[in-house]
């Protein structure tokens, strides 16, 4: 279990896309051009040092994060992600439970 930290907080980022135009604004960005190294530039974009390795996962849309938390670490975990593209998704980055299975 995770203790409640109320300092803590989420963050959902959005980089290096486009917004549509109006009247259905959406944000956009091909997962043509999407890696495992563009989310470490970001990192040091926003100023986190990054280690040699750092943990990226992303959510099943609909799912929790017991049974929906995927790996984000390579070419073939982004083909995962991808096959998600039409709904919402959430990244995440840091230390997880280890109690947490990750496939």
């Amino acid at each position: 279990m995770v203790k409640h930290v109320p300092t803590m907080f989420t963050i959902k980022l959005h980089h290096a896309g486009n917004f549509t135009k109006l009247p259905n604004t959406k944000y956009v960005k091909d997962i043509d051009e999407f890696s495992v190294h563009e989310l470490d530039a970001m990192m040091l974009e926003l100023g986190y040092f990054v280690p040699l390795i750092i943990y990226y996962h992303f959510r099943i849309p609909h799912e929790n994060l017991v049974f929906g938390l995927r790996a984000l670490g390579n070419d073939n975990h982004v083909l995962n992600l991808a096959q998600y593209i039409g709904d919402n998704k959430e990244l995440y980055d840091g230390d997880l439970p280890k109690e947490v299975n990750v496939p």
